[in-house]
């Protein structure tokens, strides 16, 4: 006896209520491992709704039928059972349809054995999906190097638009990559940079664990008691509805809300803070640090970084024997623009508009100082946000020659024109221009091999 049969006997015998637990249990195995058998128990539910039609009074109508059959099935088994009728043939037809099962229907009412047959289907069919992964957002727009670990450690990086998310963590590798997702009530996120998240949702509730690097939220109205939580290595945040943005590293966190309002807690002494529109908020390990939303000033058109402080991506060099805070370039594979190029070694240092708001003008030009130990091309960009919040574009291509450092003392300096920097290829549904975009990350890199790159610092200005 082949498989088909025995599950065609396995079929039979359930309709006709002999089947015993261990013969359920098989039923359930074959019908979980083979959509073949989900197939065939399908076309044996044709036959019956048709033969139970056809023997209906007038009291048993079509209609009931359906609805009889429906309140037999859980509340989450209608999407199934929508599926399952859809393709029942609407005129009854004369012949049994090939490769049907025979039914000792007999035994059996044939309204009420196909009412059971799609309930016991639905329930196991049910059973097996429920059981899988639940999808919880999906990817509505990448760029750059991407990936995603599912909850089962399974690692994907052929994400697309569209891709069906659930939990997990969502990582963006490079300094130029970004990811956008939205969930199903609506709410997005992005990440940005190098930037590595936990995303899940459990009876309604986002909890999002944002480990390192820069995310943008534009949440949707979230239930009074289940509000969406953002927690990082400092700091938690509980959201009901607003849009807000967040960069962390291992010893602080600053958010800064656009619209609304978010409460944060920091994890260092469990002292809290309601951060209104326009306020900016600092969460670090350091208790005596100050724990208060300040007022975020708009519309500079001018900023200096602070290494200390807006590092994103690099090693950290601290002042000593005359010489300022640097950070060196640290070593990365670049996988191109949409990540799939074979992967080149890249050398970047990033560094963050954290506390600032620096908006792009026509006459606007950024300015870089460091130090090399070789010759080298380097290479500058950086990413824009809208205004409102939210990725606006990465914009890139300038490069300069630039000579090696002879002395302790002695530094480069070079200014780039705005109107230097094109966007990127791959986006071209963003900004083609940067002006009145705000200047969220600058990156400044080498190619292929280690030139020793250090950057003092970091300044737009018109």
């Amino acid at each position: 006896m082949n498989t088909e049969e025995r599950f065609t006997i396995l079929w039979t015998d359930y309709l006709e209520g002999e089947l015993d637990e261990t013969g359920l249990a098989e039923l359930r195995e074959l019908l979980a491992g083979d959509q073949r058998y989900v197939e065939l128990a399908t076309d044996s539910l044709r036959t019956h709704r048709l033969l139970g039609m056809a023997e209906q009074d007038k009291a048993w109508r079509q209609d009931a039928f359906v609805a009889d059959t429906m309140a037999k099935l859980p509340a989450k088994g209608e999407e199934f059972v929508d599926a399952v009728m859809h393709r029942l043939p609407d005129p009854p037809q004369k012949t049994e349809p090939a490769g049907t099962l025979k039914l000792k229907a007999w035994r059996l009412p044939l309204a009420a054995a196909a009412a059971v047959a799609v309930a016991v289907l639905a329930t196991i069919i049910i059973t097996r999906v429920e059981s899988g992964p639940k999808t919880i957002a999906r990817i509505t727009a990448l760029n750059g190097s991407v990936q995603w670990t599912t909850d089962g450690g399974h690692v994907r990086t052929d994400l697309e638009i569209g891709t069906p998310i659930h939990s997990g963590v969502l990582e963006t590798l490079n300094h130029d990559s970004w990811l956008e997702c939205e969930f199903l009530d609506g709410t997005k996120i992005s990440l940005s940079g190098h930037s590595l998240a936990t995303v899940s949702e459990h009876e309604h509730q986002k909890v999002l664990h944002l480990r390192e690097g820069h995310m943008f939220a534009d949440v949707k109205p979230q239930p009074k008691n289940k509000p969406m939580r953002v927690i990082t290595p400092t700091a938690e945040a509980k959201v009901l509805g607003t849009k807000f943005q967040v960069a962390c590293k291992q010893q602080s966190t600053s958010l800064r809300v656009k619209e609304g309002l978010v409460q944060v807690r920091r994890l260092a002494d469990g002292s809290t803070s309601k951060v209104p529109a326009g306020h900016v908020i600092v969460a670090a390990l350091e208790q005596q640090t100050e724990f208060k939303p300040e007022r975020r000033k708009e519309f500079a058109s001018s900023w200096k970084a602070t290494v200390r402080r807006d590092i994103s991506y690099g090693e950290l060099h601290h002042a000593s024997e005359g010489r300022p805070d640097s950070v060196y370039a640290k070593p990365l594979l670049w996988r191109g623009d949409d990540g799939k190029q074979k992967p080149s070694l890249i050398y970047v240092a990033t560094l963050d508009t954290r506390t600032a708001t620096p908006i792009l003008q026509a006459g606007s030009s950024i300015r870089v100082r460091g130090r090399l130990r070789k010759d080298a091309l380097v290479v500058f960009g950086f990413t824009a946000h809208h205004s409102k919040g939210g990725f606006a574009g990465k914009y890139s291509h300038a490069k300069r020659h630039v000579k090696a450092s002879q002395g302790q003392a002695e530094y480069f300096e070079v200014e780039i024109p705005l109107k230097e920097f094109g966007r990127d290829r791959g986006l071209k549904h963003y900004a083609e221009s940067p002006i009145g975009l705000e200047l969220h990350q600058c990156w400044i890199l080498t190619l292929d091999k280690d030139y020793g790159l250090e950057v003092i610092d970091v300044v737009l200005q018109n």
